[in-house]
């Protein structure tokens, strides 16, 4: 019995992940949930006319199994589509091997969106708000001008500690 129940979520989720972002997808994980309740309900009716045919705790564990099952159908159906670089974001077609650059793609006709290019914050060296003392400079050749970032800052210089010999 306890392949059932597992086998039975792991198609609800499979078809809710198939088709995800899709109608489909939300209609297969209610579907999946309401069958179950359809299942409970059948249950309780079996158990009411006749108590030797009812399970015990069925009733108790099919409540707490629909909601995982349909609420987790829910959320893989929500998740977002993942297409590798190349491909169309709506239906995943290859757009890699077509031999002219091309506004649409030739499968769905959906408009392509060019990539976004994420320009990150230069780190290391390249900044100039950083301190000498906090990086070290190996590539600059002796005698090249300094930036203003490669200077201490007035105000900034490390304290000079007096020494604590012979004071113990």
């Amino acid at each position: 019995m306890i392949p059932f129940f597992v086998g039975y979520a792991m198609f609800v989720w499979y078809l809710s992940a198939r088709y995800r972002r899709t109608l489909l997808a939300y209609a297969c994980a209610l579907t999946g949930a309401a069958l179950l309740i359809v299942l409970s309900y059948g249950h309780w009716v079996v158990g009411q006319a006749n108590p030797e045919l009812m399970i015990q705790g069925m009733q108790i564990l099919l409540y707490p199994y629909t909601a995982a099952v349909g609420g987790v159908g829910i959320f893989i159906a929500s998740l977002p589509r993942r297409y590798p670089e190349g491909c169309c974001r709506s239906c995943g077609y290859n757009l890699e091997g077509l031999g002219h650059p091309t506004d649409s793609c030739p499968e769905c006709g959906r408009t392509l969106v060019p990539a976004k290019v994420v320009r990150y914050r230069a780190s290391g060296a390249r900044r100039g708000d950083l301190r000498t003392g906090d990086v070290r400079i190996e590539s600059a050749p002796q005698g090249a001008p300094r930036t203003a970032g490669d200077q201490d800052h007035p105000g900034n210089q490390p304290e000079q500690h007096p020494s604590h010999a012979g004071q113990l």
